[in-house]
């Protein structure tokens, strides 16, 4: 009688591995979407207004002044043509 325990055992592993690299890669750009919208929530009220109209939708690849890489990795912001105060760190922005 064949053996299936081998195949079976190799087919649940990359099934395993294809589904935790497929939820892994998208947590990044979620937490830097949510990292984005911390800083935001951080700065002075009008700025956070106007940032608000310039920062719509559920991707923040798409959202003005905003830069990404293939991943969805924030790679460069640039504001400056808004005349915004802006300040703080945002740390979880792991490629800027």
């Amino acid at each position: 009688m064949p053996s299936f325990s081998i195949p079976f055992k190799i087919f649940f592993f990359l099934l395993f591995f294809a589904s935790s690299h497929a939820f892994s890669s998208k947590t990044i750009p979620s937490r830097e979407a949510e990292a984005l919208l911390k800083w935001k929530a951080s700065l002075p009220s009008n700025t956070q207004t106007l940032l608000s109209s310039l920062w719509g939708g559920r991707d923040h690849c798409n959202w003005t002044g905003i830069t990404c890489n293939n991943a969805g990795s924030v790679t460069n912001m640039t504001l400056r043509e808004f005349e915004l105060k802006l300040s703080g760190v945002i740390l979880s922005l792991t490629m800027l």
